[in-house]
């Protein structure tokens, strides 16, 4: 598995201040610079001023299960042609500032170029799948043996998805649910179901449950590479892993996982949930439930 974050072009950036003035944030604003300003204008710095979020394209390459194994012979080509994806991100952007979300493409090299089928679109954007995959397709792989077969990921993000949700809905309703018995729970995961997530806790703890309930949720894609390494070579069609979190003074600790699929998804997890960003959360004890799934 190879991934690989793109860093936002300049186009990108000024496509993101054209859609800033499009939502009414403001003219100063807007005009930030590229270099983090346009995030800091929309809050999305962290306290030492680093950019947390941007908009941009982050790419995952993976061997298809089965075939042999040549995801590094693929690497170069497809890294390539990330400009074009990136034009591709930028004139859907222009369409609608809004556009963001998650596409994947099964390649198999040809005598020239490549055979593209696009496997999961949840871009709701039909245009720039499909340049994407026209991008893709016109790809150089000379130096790539015929027949060879990968998958590859494209992550959308785009901030000012997020912030005209937020200017549109006004408070967001909390997405925590009260159970039986004092206790409170929150689900996620992807638009296809690949990948479903539960958070459970006291209700006392809802607050926490919410904002880690909404982490995980933009963390989704290093999930995604865990899932992918759950089903490579194997035949489960689903699986979960389940781990006990422990937050104290915005610290997350966990148990070992709790696992039906093999070692490496596990481990896998555990290296992901050292990724999120708990700092600002509430004390509280709750338990994760994550399942995985595959077509067969």
């Amino acid at each position: 598995m190879i991934v690989l974050m793109v860093v936002p072009s300049a186009r990108i950036w000024r496509v993101l201040g054209t859609a800033l003035l499009l939502l009414g944030v403001s003219s100063q604003g807007a005009r930030a610079d590229a270099n983090g300003g346009i995030a800091a204008a929309i809050g999305l710095t962290a306290a030492d001023g680093s950019v947390r979020t941007q908009a941009g394209v982050r790419l995952s390459i993976s061997g298809v299960p089965g075939a042999p194994d040549r995801v590094l012979a693929m690497s170069a080509p497809v890294q390539a042609r990330m400009g074009n994806i990136r034009e591709c991100f930028a004139q859907a952007m222009l369409r609608s500032p809004t556009t963001e979300g998650r596409a994947e493409f099964e390649l198999e090299t040809r005598s020239h170029g490549a055979n593209v089928k696009i496997t999961v679109d949840e871009t709701n954007d039909p245009a720039l799948v499909s340049c994407m995959k026209s991008s893709l397709a016109r790809g150089s792989f000379s130096g790539v043996p015929r027949g060879t077969r990968a998958v590859v990921g494209l992550y959308l993000s785009n901030p000012v998805a997020a912030l005209q949700k937020r200017m549109h809905d006004g408070q967001p309703t909390s997405p925590v649910h009260m159970l039986a018995g004092g206790r409170a729970e929150s689900e996620g995961g992807t638009q296809a179901g690949d990948i479903k997530f539960r958070v459970t806790g006291s209700a006392y703890a809802a607050k926490t449950i919410e904002g880690l309930q909404r982490d995980i949720s933009n963390q989704l894609a290093g999930l995604l590479d865990c899932r992918r390494k759950a089903f490579r070579r194997e035949h489960e069609a689903t699986g979960k892993v389940e781990v006990d979190l422990k937050l104290r003074d915005g610290e997350l600790g966990h148990s070992p996982p709790r696992s039906t699929l093999k070692r490496n998804a596990p481990q896998c997890v555990e290296q992901w949930l050292g990724k999120l960003d708990t700092s600002r959360l509430a004390d509280a004890d709750l338990s994760l439930a994550i399942s995985f799934s595959q077509e067969r």
